[in-house]
């Protein structure tokens, strides 16, 4: 890790991070930058492990992610921005595995709201065809668009145990 002025003041070694020319794990925060100075990274760290909170910035100093680690772990309240301050995703963990997911953001440009976008979108082409089978073909093709997909994703909800 670098600190402000570009020196690097802590190595990693078998994933734990020592100070130069020591053999114990650091305890304390480590800090790295950006080379226009800007925070980029504060992590709180005991015996060489990420303990306690670690916080991540964007370029221009905003807060990107603030995560409660344990033992290299995400443990506790997780929070995700974007750049302009917003949030992204609030989530607590439990030894790095999701727990509960408290608030998440459905923007165009989030992971989820892509996934939204290409559903709704998936779904307008696929009705878009049933009416356009029924159009041109007649009524069997339609029929047969609308059935086959139904009992693919009632055997799916069956199989899981969703409906009996």
């Amino acid at each position: 890790m670098r600190n402000k002025e570009n020196e690097v003041n802590l190595v990693e070694r078998q994933g734990i991070w020592y100070e130069i020319n020591s053999q114990e794990g650091f305890t304390g925060v480590a800090e790295t930058y950006y080379g226009n100075g800007q925070l980029q990274n504060k992590i709180d760290m005991k015996a060489g492990l990420y303990d306690g909170l670690y916080e991540f910035y964007y370029p221009n100093g905003q807060l990107a992610q603030k995560i409660n680690m344990k033992a290299n772990l995400r443990d506790g309240l997780s929070e995700e921005y974007y750049e302009d301050g917003g949030v992204k995703e609030k989530a607590n963990y439990k030894a790095d595995v999701l727990n509960e997911t408290l608030e998440s953001d459905m923007r165009v440009g989030s992971k989820l709201g892509r996934i939204v976008k290409f559903f709704f979108i998936a779904v307008l082409i696929y009705f878009g065809l049933i009416i356009l089978a029924e159009v041109f073909v007649g009524r069997s093709l339609s029929l047969w668009l609308i059935v086959t997909p139904a009992v693919f994703i009632w055997k799916i909800l069956y199989s899981l145990g969703i409906i009996g």
